[in-house]
């Protein structure tokens, strides 16, 4: 089982958390941000990100608008190393349980559109979690 790193604090609930470099790919790295503003503004307070770098400006040279915490580049932001050049997202759960972990991968074919598609997918997501339990009548 993949955790969040025990040095952070645990999400209050399921939260969307990014990893995030200076060292990635440009393009990477604002397909990711366009994506985590949208979740953002739909659910307000669930999205973090963890930058690894040096750059201070990134964040608003980027147009980010969440949380941006910086750490230390020898820190992983969940408890197993992963190489986090290009963009990596998780959805954590309360306990700080990694429930799904997407890594941007350049060598995929399509790669831009499996991102937008994983972010189609936690949309939906949060969205059934917002939406009040309706039963079939039996």
């Amino acid at each position: 089982m993949i955790y969040i790193n025990q040095s952070l604090p645990n999400p209050k609930h399921l939260e969307i958390i990014a990893g995030l470099t200076d060292v990635g790919c440009p393009i990477y790295q604002n397909n990711m941000i366009t994506n985590l503003n949208q979740l953002n503004k739909k659910y307000p307070g669930r999205v973090i990100a963890y930058y690894q770098g040096t750059d201070s400006t990134l964040k608003q040279s980027m147009g980010a608008h969440f949380a941006w915490k910086y750490l230390n580049i020898k820190t992983h932001f969940v408890s197993i190393p992963l190489k986090t050049y290009n963009p990596v997202c998780t959805v954590i759960d309360h306990s700080g349980m990694v429930q799904w972990l997407h890594i941007m991968k350049p060598s995929q074919p399509n790669h831009l559109q499996l991102n937008n598609f994983f972010f189609t997918r936690l949309s939906s997501l949060f969205s059934s979690l917002n939406s009040p339990i309706k039963y079939a009548k039996r």
